[in-house]
């Protein structure tokens, strides 16, 4: 993604949903007017550039008691919210429908409830729906904020307008419908009938696969059939995925934004076959072992680690990239109470540095004034791993510390290929994943129309054949594929091309049979079986280990580790570690609330807890291998200088020993490192310089 005037390609690193509340929604005028500036102030220092707006839809409907009219305090107040984030240099991304669709908040419950069937309605073309978008979408689009003198379809803090948040998790959810919306399901009925007469008009009788009665009463085929029906079931899903993009670029273009738009895929095939022909960029959504019932007791987090599975967030991306295209990931999370939450940072956002993803964008609210809320399952302000791994996924993303793929590799796919008996409603198969672990990876299509907004496409240096397909796990609030325990030998054979192609050096560590995944760079190395990844560049450094492991990067050597850690050390002067006079130590473990209580296994949830959050201490033996005189202190999350911890010189550099259990203050996975000469000048003790670098 470059801007119109610039060249530079540019990325983008933020936040989704949850803008403070005390800010914009229950502040007095007077209040607001501090706070708003605050607010953007703060979303800047804590390095973020970019805030995707997913809940609008119902934000400037607050107190509303008509239907698509907000009041005015509300709509005055998410312009002024605009402004202040523009004066910051913060960029948008604007969800035009979310779940509320602009009802009135009385109208709040039912309409959210409804929000599958309505995906479904939305992409069948039930017309209130779809006049509902067209207005509302227009109204937004060509208000004039008083405080910047442009309409929003004008502005260029907008980057991307979305069309309607997760529309294909609807798919799955239609036959439902029959029960709880069953005039709404006659109308989905009906659609599909006239997909397969339509389809199968002009043959005759003898060669039509389905037999009179399904062709006049045809069932839902279920996610495990493997049927021509399903298959024209697919089908009809893609047909009606690009008739509905279709629309909404009409109404963008009707209203004259001529900015960039994106929608978030789904991995089913079907899908990225619609996205190639008719979606600009790609914003795909997924988290970490995502909650069953959120906080609830009986709730339950899976307590796996992404990276023994090969930093499995990271590879649900797989198959929903589109070669040649930008990429967001603008909504994701390792969530609360799965004890590998510190991966975060090594086993997603360096590896989407590597890939030169265009966005990204923690959900959700990463930004907030008080820090006076418990632990929950996505909040990232309160949450000291989460805050620690931004800090350095900042670095690696968005200052590009972590350099990207050299080369670039293409999974050609075709029609025939998609619409096949077994593939139409699976994935690309996971079994090939890991290879965006050691390269740059991403889907086209040989036989397609590509979507006409975009650049002519660069010839690939690599071109795969995409293997089996796989399943896909729908859920309620997000879609991805099951790895198969079928053998696929598929990866080896594809890594084997890789290095005859000259991809992957002699030198390259990447072993299969061990799970060791290293990147063309040499920067990344995954070692599954050791849950451990480490991220070497010359500005930061990080690895990720188990309680009791030793590692020995370039600057950082660990020679005692207590528990589970995210160790990170990044020059904050913008020098190479080796020669930087500022740094910080990150020290992420593990948090939880106060008398939380969980069954044995920590996946059921039994009492959620209270105030005061509580952070995982451990004792670390850490060497940095500078020769020159340091001193160390902890700091606050905001940056305040908390107490000085001393050091060891050493001949081969100074050594941090450290038990945060003892630290006077508490603990905090944050550390500033300075040689002596700028500790003397005053260090990082004033918050403003701080959150500046």
């Amino acid at each position: 993604v470059v801007f119109e005037k610039n060249p530079q390609p540019q990325r983008f690193f933020g936040f989704s949903s949850h803008a403070d509340e005390s800010v914009w929604k229950t502040s007095s005028d007077k209040e607001f007017d501090r706070l708003v500036v605050e607010y953007a102030r703060a979303i800047r220092a804590q390095g973020y550039n970019l805030f995707r707006m997913h809940g609008f839809d119902s934000w400037i409907m607050a107190y509303s008691k008509e239907d698509k009219k907000p009041l005015p305090r509300y709509l005055d107040r998410w312009d002024r919210m605009v402004y202040e984030m523009k004066r910051q240099g913060i960029y948008l991304q604007l969800n035009l429908f979310a779940f509320w669709l602009y009802a009135s908040e009385k109208d709040w419950f039912p309409v959210a409830e409804k929000r599958m069937a309505n995906k479904v309605l939305f992409l069948v073309g039930e017309p209130a729906l779809r006049a509902r978008f067209a207005e509302m979408a227009g109204k937004v689009m060509n208000h004039v904020n008083p405080y910047t003198g442009l309409a929003w379809k004008d502005d260029p803090v907008f980057i991307a307008m979305e069309y309607y948040n997760e529309l294909g998790l609807g798919v799955e959810y239609a036959g439902r419908m029959k029960f709880s919306y069953p005039d709404d399901y006659k109308f989905f009925m009906d659609k599909w009938r006239g997909f397969l007469q339509k389809k199968y008009a002009n043959l005759p009788k003898e060669k039509c696969p389905h037999s009179e009665a399904v062709m006049v009463n045809p069932r839902l085929p279920v996610a495990h059939d493997r049927s021509q029906l399903r298959v024209d079931y697919d089908e009809f899903w893609y047909e009606n995925m690009k008739e509905t993009y279709r629309f909404c670029d009409q109404v963008m273009k009707d209203n004259g934004y001529k900015g960039l738009t994106t929608q978030c895929p789904m991995p089913a095939l079907r899908c990225t076959a619609a996205f190639w022909e008719s979606i600009q960029i790609p914003d795909a959504h997924g988290y970490h072992c995502h909650p069953y019932n959120g906080e609830q007791p009986g709730s339950k987090v899976v307590q796996v680690s992404s990276i023994e599975e090969g930093a499995s967030l990271f590879n649900q991306s797989f198959g929903r990239r589109i070669y040649g295209r930008p990429f967001f990931f603008n909504e994701h999370n390792y969530v609360f109470r799965n004890p590998y939450q510190y991966e975060k940072p090594v086993a997603l956002d360096a590896y989407a540095a590597f890939q030169d993803w265009d966005a990204r964008a923690i959900h959700a609210g990463a930004v907030a004034l008080k820090n006076d809320r418990r632990a929950d399952s996505f909040h990232a302000a309160n949450n000291p791993v989460l805050r620690a791994g931004e800090f350095l996924a900042s670095l690696f993303f968005l200052r590009r510390d972590v350099a990207p793929a050299k080369h670039k590799v293409a999974v050609a796919l075709n029609k025939d290929y998609v619409f096949s008996i077994g593939n139409s409603v699976n994935a690309l198969s996971p079994a090939l994943s890991p290879l965006a672990l050691l390269t740059n990876v991403a889907s086209l299509f040989t036989d397609l129309p590509r979507y006409r907004n975009v650049p002519e496409l660069q010839k690939p240096d690599m071109t795969l054949v995409p293997g089996n397909g796989a399943e896909i796990e729908w859920h309620g609030w997000f879609a991805a594929a099951k790895k198969s325990a079928v053998k696929d030998s598929s990866l080896g054979t594809a890594v084997k091309r890789l290095r005859s192609h000259g991809i992957l050096s002699g030198k390259n560590k990447t072993d299969l049979s061990k799970k060791i995944y290293q990147s063309e760079t040499g920067e990344l190395t995954l070692f599954a079986k050791e849950k451990k990844v480490t991220v070497i560049t010359p500005k930061s450094e990080a690895v990720a280990l188990i309680a009791g492991k030793q590692a020995r990067l370039d600057v950082l050597d660990i020679r005692k580790n207590s528990v589970n850690t995210l160790i990170g050390l990044a020059s904050v002067d913008n020098k190479p570690l080796k020669a930087s006079n500022r740094m910080v130590l990150v020290l992420s473990t593990r948090i939880a609330n106060t008398n939380m209580q969980h069954d044995p296994s920590g996946e059921l949830l039994r009492v959620i807890g209270t105030l005061p959050i509580l952070y995982q201490c451990g004792q670390y033996n850490v060497r940095i291998a500078r020769k020159e005189k340091m001193r160390c202190y902890a700091l606050s999350l905001t940056g305040e200088r908390k107490e000085e911890i001393p050091l060891i010189s050493s001949a081969d550099g100074c050594i941090l020993s450290l038990d945060v259990a003892k630290l006077k203050q508490g603990p905090t996975p944050f550390f500033e490192l300075v040689t002596e000469e700028s500790g003397k000048l005053g260090g990082l003790t004033d918050r403003s310089e701080y959150r500046k670098r």
